[in-house]
C-alpha cells in the first residue's frame, strides 16, 4: 500500500495539482495498470525449480538448489513484509492480490516472494514433488 501511494500517488497528485483532479485519477489508474503487467501472474513448477511468469518482462527462473524455504505465511507477515516493508520491491517479486490470506513465502538467496495460489493443495503437492526431484511436471499455478 505504501509503495502504491509513493510510486503512483505522488505522480498522480502532481498531475492533479498541475492540471486537474480527473487527470490525476487517470494518471494513477494508468500507472497502476502498467505495474500490474510486470507483476508475477503465475508460477510454473517442475523438477528443476520454479518459473515466475509475468504478462510483460523477463520471467524469473529459480532453481531448486537456490530455494531456501517455502512456507505458509501469516496474514500479518504478508501485510508487513509483502506489502509495506521494504517500501520498494528491491529483493522481492511482486504479486497482485487484494487479500492477505493463503499466501506462501518463497525464499531464495537474497530475495523472496509471497505467492497466493488458487489451489493450496495443488501448490503444496507440486512443491513437494519438485523438492523430491520427481520427473513429473505439475501444472502451472495461477493467481
Amino acid at each position: 500500500m505504501l509503495q502504491v501511494a509513493i510510486a503512483m500517488g505522488v505522480p498522480a497528485l502532481i498531475v492533479a495539482i498541475g492540471v486537474n483532479g480527473g487527470a490525476g485519477a487517470i494518471t494513477f489508474l494508468l500507472l497502476y495498470a502498467i505495474s500490474l503487467l510486470f507483476m508475477v501472474r503465475s508460477l510454473e513448477i517442475d523438477g528443476d525449480g520454479i518459473l515466475f511468469r509475468r504478462v510483460l518482462g523477463k520471467p524469473k527462473r529459480l532453481l531448486k538448489s537456490e530455494i531456501v524455504s517455502i512456507e505458509e505465511a501469516s496474514r500479518r507477515e504478508v501485510v508487513v513484509h509483502g506489502w509495506l516493508w521494504p517500501p520498494f520491491p528491491v529483493a522481492r517479486e511482486m504479486t497482485a492480490c487484494l487479500s492477505a490470506r493463503n499466501h506462501f513465502r518463497i525464499r531464495w538467496g537474497n530475495g523472496f516472494c509471497y505467492f497466493p495460489p488458487n489451489d493450496i493443495e495443488q501448490f503444496k503437492s507440486a512443491i513437494e514433488e519438485m523438492m523430491k526431484g520427481n520427473p513429473t511436471t505439475p501444472p502451472t499455478l495461477r493467481r
